[in-house]
């Protein structure tokens, strides 16, 4: 699986652990990931964090109370109805007092949890939809969206349970403030103990999150390879890989087994650990208050309700460890997953196209000029070296030429699948660098060899060529690629769904569904890649025939390995090793008898038919003449 070459220092996506940011700037982190991603709903936030905020302040007087209620029954006395009533009154006040503001916070925090969710998938889907083809080659989609779907589920998984991260804070600092008022020696000796326990947890977390990121990486491999063989089941199936598919998906899984057991044995010594540190913390404090106030009582008889707070307020404490022993663990973990996919922002910032402020394409004649261009991938030899091509307005232009001679490239530049620095295209003499490329590619039809379909009907699919076309439009375009009637003998007609990349239809009829598109598009400029590759005989006919209507009156570029596909075009540029080694029409190069001859020579011409001039022979006609010119030689030596 490739990944990313240009992680920064500062920024090691899916490498942020304990060891790079610290438990509260992880918290720091992902607070302010849900303050950015909340929208128009951040005043929801501030209105669920005051609301958590006041309910467990409520709720840590409940101890405090108890005990005094307990207090004044020990002592007795005529007013012990009344006080009884008034602690009691105030004990249900203080849960009524908690759920008040515990209950609608909860419902706003989830609702707003929703909200950040989508926003999140909704900008990395922008992310990822404005980074160039190049980056999506050097990254496993299976991987990527294992990452964003983690991320996402992290992100709004944190948003909703902020409340458990709340109510531990303020728990926690309740407990000392109300022991303080009861015995502040007491407050001071369990603030230190809790202190060590807190270093143990973050002590075994810290190896434990290794231990997780480590699995988490080899997940990502694994719903990789579980993507590939899915996404290609019908080569699966077809060359028996099933077991050994099952063997690779095997060895992914076990990969990740020696740090997983590891992390278990750690998990169990860190809740014994902590259990045992929890009880004497009891016994510690219990025991020190006691003899503290023998000590300064002289013997006096102990108040069993402030014992009892004391006690309560330390069950409190306990819920606090709890939850930070168990949220501490999923907060990194959470912050993992969420900035796993920081390659993601970091590539956008760093190759993304954001040009929607840049003005918008405006094409009249439609002529294209390669201004002598240079291009290479990455780090391989260069595909153009100051290569220049002029392309008349509403010209229809053939290229044609070996595998990796530069075709396909052309294309892809034209489309800005690669931004090149050194690569400047006109469209009626405006830089396609300096105008936007959704406008670009609105003016820009394309035909591809290996079409995928949506998973969607056929009439949205396509729809997808103009998103505002009437059904009415899109039924005219349909008849026109020759594919209505194919279309009404499925099942539901036009509603018929296609199913995942198409595969209901076949290769021929997927086709077709790409000319409607174009068709329906009717946009100036056409590029046919290889459109015609995927069809039987009968079907390149019929499509000829609505290329040939869909090729009027517009500039094309059509790529074809099948010769007799496009020799009737106005021109035909034959490129070797990048360069333009012929250009002409299919009479004039036949007669030159260079390179695209000898491709000529090797194919048989195709249905379609060629007037060609007397002096120029069919490859079969020319095969024979030689032949015969051959065997007059062999008998004048004879």
């Amino acid at each position: 699986m490739a990944e990313s070459r240009n992680n920064k220092k500062q920024s090691k996506p899916g490498h942020d652990d304990l060891g790079s940011y610290g438990i509260l700037a992880q918290y720091g982190r992902l607070i302010s990931g849900c303050w950015s991603y909340a929208g128009d709903e951040k005043k929801r936030v501030v209105q669920y964090y005051v609301m958590f905020i006041l309910a467990n302040a409520i709720f840590m007087t409940q101890p405090y109370v108890l005990g005094e209620l307990i207090n004044a029954l020990q002592a007795g006395g005529e007013e012990i109805l009344k006080q009884s009533f008034f602690w009691l009154t105030l004990y249900v006040l203080g849960t009524f007092g908690f759920w008040l503001f515990h209950g609608p916070g909860r419902c706003i925090e989830r609702m707003t949890a929703y909200t950040i969710k989508k926003n999140f998938n909704l900008k990395f889907y922008d992310y990822i939809t404005r980074l160039p083809l190049h980056w999506h080659h050097d990254h496993h989609s299976g991987a990527t969206i294992n990452r964003v779907n983690k991320a996402a589920n992290a992100l709004s998984g944190f948003a909703e349970t902020q409340f458990i991260y709340l109510q531990s804070i303020v728990r926690f600092t309740g407990v000392f403030v109300g022991l303080a008022f009861i015995d502040v020696y007491v407050s001071l000796a369990l603030f230190v103990i809790s202190c060590l326990i807190f270093y143990l947890l973050t002590y075994f977390d810290k190896i434990i999150m290794r231990l997780n990121h480590r699995i988490n990486e080899r997940e990502h491999i694994f719903s990789a390879a579980l993507f590939d063989y899915v996404s290609n089941i019908q080569n699966v199936i077809m060359f028996n890989l099933s077991r050994t598919t099952e063997q690779h998906l095997s060895g992914a899984i076990q990969s990740w087994w020696a740090p997983f057991a590891r992390a278990v044995v750690l998990v169990e010594w860190k809740w014994f650990l902590m259990s045992m540190l929890i009880v004497l913390s009891h016994f510690l404090v219990l025991y020190l208050y006691i003899a503290h106030h023998m000590k300064i009582g002289g013997g006096e008889v102990l108040a069993l309700g402030t014992v009892v707070a004391i006690f309560q307020y330390m069950l409190r404490l306990d819920g606090v460890f709890a939850a930070v022993a168990q949220k501490y663990a999923d907060l990194v973990q959470t912050h993992t997953n969420v900035y796993a996919v920081e390659n993601i922002v970091k590539s956008f910032e760093d190759i993304g196209i954001r040009d929607d402020h840049l003005p918008a394409l405006k094409v009249k004649k439609g002529e294209i000029h390669y201004d002598h261009i240079s291009f290479a991938y990455k780090k391989a030899a260069a595909v153009f070296t100051d290569f220049d091509l002029n392309i008349g307005a509403r010209q229809k232009i053939g290229i044609i030429g070996r595998s990796g001679a530069g075709k396909s490239t052309l294309v892809n530049l034209l489309l800005r699948f690669y931004e090149a620095p050194d690569c400047r295209i006109t469209i009626d003499g405006q830089d396609i660098r300096e105008i936007s490329t959704k406008s670009l590619r609105e003016h820009i039809a394309v035909i591809p060899q290996d079409t995928t379909l949506f998973e969607d009907t056929l009439m949205e699919n396509i729809r997808f060529g103009k998103l505002d076309a009437t059904d009415k439009d899109v039924i005219t375009a349909a008849k026109k690629a020759n594919c209505h009637d194919f279309i009404m003998e499925t099942t539901d007609g036009y509603n018929s769904m296609v199913g995942e990349r198409g595969v209901k239809l076949s290769g021929g009829q997927r086709q077709r569904i790409a000319i409607a598109r174009a068709i329906l598009k009717a946009a100036p400029i056409l590029v046919l890649d290889e459109a015609t590759s995927a069809l039987d005989t009968e079907s390149e006919q019929l499509i000829q025939e609505s290329l040939e209507k869909l090729m009027e009156g517009r500039t094309v570029i059509a790529i074809a390995h099948r010769l007799s596909t496009i020799a009737h075009m106005d021109r035909l540029v034959v490129l070797d090793s990048g360069k333009i080694v012929e250009d002409g029409t299919h009479r004039s190069l036949l007669k030159k008898d260079g390179l695209y001859a000898q491709l000529w020579k090797k194919q048989s011409g195709g249905f379609i038919t060629i007037e060609q001039p007397e002096e120029i022979s069919t490859p079969k006609k020319k095969a024979t003449k030689a032949a015969k010119k051959t065997n007059k030689k062999q008998a004048g030596k004879k």
